[in-house]
């Protein structure tokens, strides 16, 4: 919140209002979520390659909209695969099973 915040030029920052700071709660707790998926079912080498590129992903918003996706069009739990940007590396076995 503070670097979108940051980001803003002075005359458009505004405060944030439950509906904007409920996605992004939503967005964070999914991406959290997801990446306790991902750490279980790959390697740990392989899950420290990737974890820190799609933390800078996520921090910049770019993976946002497909998290919020996921969460309300699937039931609880969500599976692993529900997200794009996780699923085709899952599919090529870019990532291997552990």
């Amino acid at each position: 919140m503070a670097s979108d915040w940051d980001k803003l030029s002075p005359s458009m920052r505004k405060g944030w209002n439950f509906r904007d700071s409920q996605q992004l709660h939503a967005a964070c707790g999914g991406f959290l979520y997801f990446m306790g998926l991902l750490k279980e079912k790959v390697a740990e080498t392989e899950f420290q390659q990737v974890a820190q590129g799609l933390r800078d992903q996520f921090l910049c918003g770019f993976l946002d909209p497909d998290i919020l996706h996921a969460l309300t069009t699937t039931a609880p739990p969500a599976p692993l695969e529900s997200v794009s940007f996780l699923r085709q590396g899952l599919q090529t076995e870019t990532f291997t099973c552990s």
